[in-house]
């Protein structure tokens, strides 16, 4: 081998060398920050410091991947404002990643579609998580598709009080999602009656158990069709327009919808309808040992 040659692959070994350590470090880089805080006002203190406040998301309707693990066992306790501003900012972010998940299954179908491979696995997985069915790709479709921002924060709102019940602080349990017969995950049992709450161990699994449960079960079955003709007539997907199908929520019916768009119209949530989250190069974990 001549000399000419052997530095020349020196030196592309060298070169892919260079790129290795260079892939390592992005996938090191890429590690979340992880910061805990103590309670309410140290949390309030980071997501400011991390630019996360209700008015800078207006800005540029941009939300920073600053994600919050779980409820803070001490949110009644602070001022009316501060707990409002805490908990939709605990949830937001969130949601929108629970969205962006969803998003990303659902362009996955959508090219698998496209390309006629509809005996593919990954259909198949999508069919068993969503209860759907593979022989009914549309209606697989309609299952696999975002809860707008508005009407999940509204939902939780009324379920855990502004994230205050003790299902909330002992579980992170935001939804009411009641424990079926064979579920057995953890879950809250009730002191006044025999109703179990599922728990979770964060946030973000709360939020995707709500979703799932949105997606998957037949009494949402009107909710998934009106969201497909919204999508399909080139609308936003808003909370205010599928409200009206969340009668089966609750037992209290067409009172508990007007509930929920009184909650959306009195704490102007349809503006988080229209914000969207920010590409995550560094995601930043926020857990609270209260």
């Amino acid at each position: 081998m001549s000399k000419s040659i052997k530095i020349f692959t020196i030196l592309l070994i060298g070169i892919a060398i260079l790129f290795i350590i260079k892939d390592i470090y992005d996938l090191s880089n890429k590690k979340p920050v992880k910061i805990t805080v103590k309670n309410c006002t140290e949390l309030d203190s980071v997501l400011t410091k991390l630019n996360y406040t209700i008015d800078s998301i207006f800005t540029d309707s941009l939300v920073p991947c600053v994600f919050v693990e779980n409820t803070p066992k001490d949110l009644k306790l602070q001022k009316i404002k501060l707990r409002k501003s805490l908990f939709i900012r605990i949830l937001l972010s969130n949601i929108l990643k629970a969205n962006n998940k969803i998003v990303n299954e659902r362009e996955k179908l959508i090219h698998l579609i496209n390309k006629a491979n509809t005996k593919n696995k990954f259909i198949l997985e999508m069919a068993q998580k969503y209860s759907g069915d593979t022989a009914n790709i549309e209606e697989l479709l309609q299952r696999i598709d975002i809860v707008p921002p508005s009407l999940a924060i509204a939902q939780a709102i009324t379920e855990s009080g502004w994230g205050t019940s003790r299902y909330a602080k002992e579980g992170n349990a935001l939804f009411g999602h009641h424990v079926s017969k064979n579920d057995t995950g953890k879950f809250i049992q009730s002191k006044y009656s025999k109703i179990k709450l599922k728990a979770f161990n964060t946030v973000l699994q709360s939020i995707e158990a709500y979703m799932h449960n949105i997606n998957s079960t037949r009494a949402y079955r009107l909710l998934r069709l009106e969201r497909r003709n919204i999508r399909n007539e080139g609308d936003k997907i808003t909370g205010k327009k599928l409200t009206p199908y969340l009668t089966r929520y609750s037992t209290k019916g067409i009172e508990y919808v007007n509930a929920l768009n009184s909650m959306i119209r009195v704490q102007k949530l349809a503006r988080f309808d229209f914000v969207k989250l920010d590409d995550c190069n560094k995601e930043t974990v926020v857990n609270i040992t209260n």
